[in-house]
């Protein structure tokens, strides 16, 4: 909320968007009061970055050799709430005939101080598949919607 108050009296525009770190395994600090006051102090959104934890949540590295950055690391500490979040993201997406990756993105886009998502993408074929997670999140009913959002909480 500071940040609002001293751009009114430097007498320069308040922040309109924060980039910041957003998934079912990394909440904070988007979900945290104090950000979502200093949101509001601003009328800034979140432009939500990280949403899929480097890749682990989208459950490639459930798979049996599985190549990527955090290949072999799944049991750092570090990571254990995304790889919890990737095998509940992959039970979900199974039952609901889409992607954990779909999922992992559609996630932040349910919070309404978001207002863009980023990702990164390889192929055009990502980014296709990526893109297709505004199709889930309309598809989404209320229910699986709420275990969704469960999912990390």
């Amino acid at each position: 909320a500071e940040v609002g108050r001293i751009a009114t009296e430097q007498g320069v525009p308040k922040p309109c968007a924060a980039q910041l770190a957003h998934s079912v395994a990394m909440r904070s600090p988007v979900e945290d009061e104090e950000m979502i006051a200093a949101l509001a102090s601003c009328g800034a959104s979140v432009v939500a970055s990280f949403v899929m934890l480097g890749g682990v949540l989208s459950g490639k590295y459930l798979v049996e050799g599985a190549v990527g950055r955090w290949k072999g690391q799944l049991d750092d500490p570090r990571l254990r709430a995304g790889r919890e979040a990737s095998v509940a993201l992959r039970d979900l997406a199974s039952r609901t005939g889409t992607t954990a990756a779909a999922l992992a993105i559609a996630f932040p886009l349910l919070n309404p101080n978001v207002a863009s998502v980023l990702f990164g993408a390889t192929s055009p074929e990502q980014v296709e598949a990526n893109v297709s997670a505004l199709e889930v999140l309309v598809d989404l009913d209320g229910g699986t919607r709420e275990e969704l959002l469960r999912i990390g909480a």
